[in-house]
């Protein structure tokens, strides 16, 4: 089970006149990110990241951190592999201290416990 979001920005600063005519444009920034998750342990945030007026010359989208994980796709489901081996070899932890807690907390009162105020 794998899913993740992309989300890309051309970030600019833009000066319209009344008539909604674009004035001037000038990058501040471009960005592109994928967060992602892989099973029930493994997620993260990959992003593209260009700072100034540079960033204008660039024209990446999301799909560029997406294929950066795809080109780490054989490294993580390795270690997602060894770290399931591992799990299956140890044993399960004992009851009580230091191990799984059953019901932390207590039963809830019975009846009514709250009393008028008078």
């Amino acid at each position: 089970m794998a899913g993740g979001k992309t989300g890309s920005g051309d970030n600019r600063v833009t000066t319209v006149d009344r008539g909604g005519r674009v004035l001037s444009s000038r990058a501040i920034d471009r960005t592109a990110t994928f967060v992602f998750y892989i099973g029930d342990r493994y997620y993260g945030v990959l992003t593209a990241f260009v700072p100034g007026s540079q960033a204008g010359e660039y024209r990446f989208t999301s799909a560029l951190p997406v294929s950066i994980l795809k080109i780490l796709a054989p490294d993580i489901e390795s270690l997602r592999r060894r770290s399931d081996a591992i799990e299956a070899a140890e044993p399960p932890p004992p009851p009580g201290p230091g191990g799984p807690i059953s019901n932390p907390l207590p039963p809830p009162p019975r009846g009514n416990t709250l009393s008028p105020n008078k």
